[in-house]
């Protein structure tokens, strides 16, 4: 039994900016919604021959993005700003040479011109930075460890929620170095 609302998402190679393409149907009520949706996606996508992924959708939460990109003789860059539609076009987007300690995830989340969207303003609850801080030491970690094998990978959206609440993975791509 699915929980609804819902998200559908394509999920192919071939389609990238999922987005962009038409390959995200979000607040998908019922059933009825999904398999409309489900239908006008196969037809558009059919010749990649995608996969689907239906996911709770989530409504509620500040847009962050996280990234990671492999180097040549140093350890992979970590990438922080603002995520989803702002990534492009604010550009608010830090890097940081992984791993990072707690102070320098800090600081990172600190450093962006978004960062009083993160702090609550206008009354506004703070978003959970803790769980943030939490996550953005992983992925580093995570960087750090597998430095010979990633080439990048992009967590966004990832929605920050109130204090206390954590913080979702929305959309991940992951791209492993080819070793040929």
């Amino acid at each position: 039994q699915i929980g609804y609302p819902v998200a559908l998402k394509v999920d192919s190679e071939q389609v990238v900016h999922k987005t962009d393409a038409g390959g995200v149907a979000l607040n998908l009520a019922d059933q009825t919604e999904l398999l409309d949706a489900f239908e006008q996606m196969s037809a558009k996508f059919a010749e990649y021959q995608p996969a689907f992924v239906v996911q709770p959708y989530l409504a509620e939460g500040r847009e962050v993005i996280l990234g990671l990109k492999g180097n040549v003789n140093l350890q992979p860059t970590l990438m922080f700003g603002l995520g989803g539609l702002f990534v492009e076009t604010l550009k608010d987007v830090q890097f940081r040479l992984t791993p990072l300690s707690t102070q320098e995830a800090d600081e990172l989340i600190r450093s962006i011109k978004g960062y009083p969207l993160l702090e609550g303003l206008r009354g506004e609850q703070p978003g959970d930075r803790e769980q943030l801080r939490e996550i953005m030491i992983r992925l580093s970690q995570l960087g750090a460890d597998f430095a010979e094998e990633l080439d990048e990978m992009d967590l966004n959206p990832v929605l920050v929620f109130n204090e206390g609440l954590g913080c979702s993975v929305v959309d991940a791509r992951l791209k492993l170095k080819s070793h040929g």
